[in-house]
């Protein structure tokens, strides 16, 4: 069972993926020019280390938990008897990783370096290890059993393509979680309930967001177990767009435009029809086939 997807070495390129995404959302515009003498002296400056924004704070200690969880599972995952040492290493190693981000971030003018954002991704991080060790193996297992039943190839290339269509549309991750910054955005026109007018540019656009999302649509009726009616393959992928949708809304530098997320969804909804319009047919050629 231990050599089923995921394995430790699954769990270990996820985080190391998940990593470089923290850097990339927080690096940019990657312009280091400062000497880490300087970057050491500057986030020193910062001690000791106050939350002055509560937000900020959990932005912070939400950003490194997913990573947390991932870097204890690449660890402990089928040995219990490691968690302990999964929490602690993922303390260091998370903590070794915000410092190091905090110190690049001193290059940065848009950037304000801090000590007390070290403590928060490190708490984080460490909750999400906790996190692993509460119910990380018991997950594990459940997703095991559910990939032996209606895993393969073809599905593990269509959630591949959710993942990459997912973080294409959240790019460059500069979320907050505060309600008066995107309530800005709204107001400065960067949330897009409908277009004025409907160029020949955005029609084209409103076409090419709902074929991209299509897959979504067979990714979630492949999923599902069993003869899954399409309704719920239908209630899957929608929702699945509506977490992105709002994800996006949730990112200040990306303009939003909820038109082409309706595309998507209906994309997403096309996929599953023609989906299983077809597979009726094919299943009835391959039964001549072996019946001739």
């Amino acid at each position: 069972m231990s050599e089923s997807p995921p394995t430790r070495a699954h769990l270990a390129v996820a985080a190391s993926l998940t990593a470089a995404l923290i850097m990339y959302a927080s690096l940019g515009p990657f312009q280091l020019r400062v000497g880490l003498a300087i970057a050491w002296r500057v986030l020193a400056g910062t001690w000791p280390p106050f939350i002055g924004s509560k937000t900020d704070f959990l932005s912070n200690v939400l950003l490194q938990a997913p990573l947390g969880y991932l870097v204890a599972g690449a660890i402990a995952a089928d040995r219990r008897s490691r968690h302990v040492v999964a929490v602690a290493a993922t303390a260091v190693l998370c903590a070794a990783l915000a410092v190091s981000i905090e110190l690049a971030q001193v290059s940065i003018p848009s950037r304000t370096p801090q000590l007390i954002d070290v403590v928060a991704e490190t708490i984080g991080a460490v909750a999400g290890a906790v996190c692993w060790t509460l119910i990380g193996d018991t997950l594990l297992r459940r997703v095991r059993c559910w990939w032996q039943a209606h895993g393969g190839r073809g599905l593990a290339a269509l959630l591949m393509y959710v993942a990459v269509w997912t973080l294409w549309q959240w790019r460059p991750f500069d979320f907050t979680v505060r309600p008066a910054e995107v309530a800005g955005k709204y107001h400065s026109g960067q949330i897009v309930v409908s277009p004025r007018q409907l160029p020949l540019t955005i029609a084209v656009s409103v076409l090419l967001a709902a074929l991209a999302a299509a897959p979504i649509g067979v990714a979630a009726l492949r999923a599902l177990p069993g003869n899954t009616p399409r309704a719920r393959a239908m209630i899957v992928s929608v929702a699945w767009i509506l977490v992105v949708a709002a994800g996006q809304v949730a990112v200040l530098s990306r303009i939003t435009h909820l038109l082409f997320f309706a595309a998507a969804i209906a994309g997403s909804v096309g996929g599953v029809l023609v989906t299983t319009a077809r597979l009726p047919r094919l299943v009835r050629r391959h039964a001549d086939r072996r019946s001739m």
